[in-house]
């Protein structure tokens, strides 16, 4: 009867016996390395906790953010409110009305005026924006030169120092101060050659002051070299007015 060989150990081809105190150096190395790993992993905890901040600063941030959250959502409550409270439902011109106090574009007079323009000049007319007096504030509300641009369209507003005419609050101290300048007026007698070759042959004459005054806006029709004071209400000369 045939009996199996005993059984016998088998190795890799290329694997050889450990010598004497190899197992004692493997233990060495991977102890040696492990150290490694957890100061490794030290250092990256370390450096963690250096990016967090303080405990007082994160409070800090938290109560400005939930603030200006609170602040936001109050401001959206109140505007919400009061439109419907005042303009909801209500025409254009009926919601405009409700806020003339505080946006001058918006009061009769301005309308009015402009409108009264548009009849008289055809669109595409190029209007020379000048000034008759200054006011002493840097109001934002008086920007206007960029309210007319708009409400005049398309007949265009032409203005001195177009470069700080934008309206921004950076710019827009720069173009009065400009304005109020007294050496500005002798440039007056200057840009009349510039306006001619410009094409231009009307000019807008009012008050640069936080309150529109309709009654001191007038025109300035180009004829025969000369400039005469058009009203706007008769579209007439204001000589002829006068007269009359």
């Amino acid at each position: 009867m045939a009996t199996d060989p005993p059984l016998e150990p088998t190795f890799a081809a290329d694997a050889e016996p450990d010598a004497p105190g190899a197992g004692e150096a493997r233990a060495d190395d991977a102890r040696v390395d492990a150290a490694r790993v957890d100061a490794n992993q030290s250092d990256e905890r370390g450096a963690d906790a250096t990016v967090l901040p303080p405990p007082k600063a994160l409070l800090a941030i938290l109560f400005a953010s939930l603030f200006g959250c609170v602040l936001t959502a109050g401001y959206a409550y109140r505007y919400t409110v009061m439109w419907q409270r005042e303009r909801a439902g209500e025409s254009i011109a009926e919601q405009r009305k409700t806020m003339q106090a505080n946006v001058p574009v918006f009061k009769d007079a301005f309308v009015s005026v402009t409108q009264q323009i548009r009849e008289i000049l055809p669109p595409g007319t190029k209007v020379f924006y000048q000034p008759t007096r200054m006011g002493n504030e840097d109001d934002q509300r008086a920007r206007w030169f960029l309210f007319l641009t708009y409400y005049l369209h398309p007949i265009q507003v032409y203005v001195r120092k177009p470069d700080l005419a934008a309206g921004t609050l950076v710019t827009y101290p720069g173009w009065n101060a400009y304005h109020r300048d007294p050496r500005t007026k002798g440039i007056q007698e200057h840009e009349g050659h510039a306006l001619v070759e410009l094409g231009i042959e009307w000019k807008l004459r009012m008050p640069h002051e936080t309150s529109f005054f309709g009654a001191e806006v007038y025109l300035e029709k180009l004829i025969d070299g000369n400039w005469v004071p058009w009203d706007i209400w008769t579209n007439r000369p204001m000589s002829e007015r006068r007269g009359n």
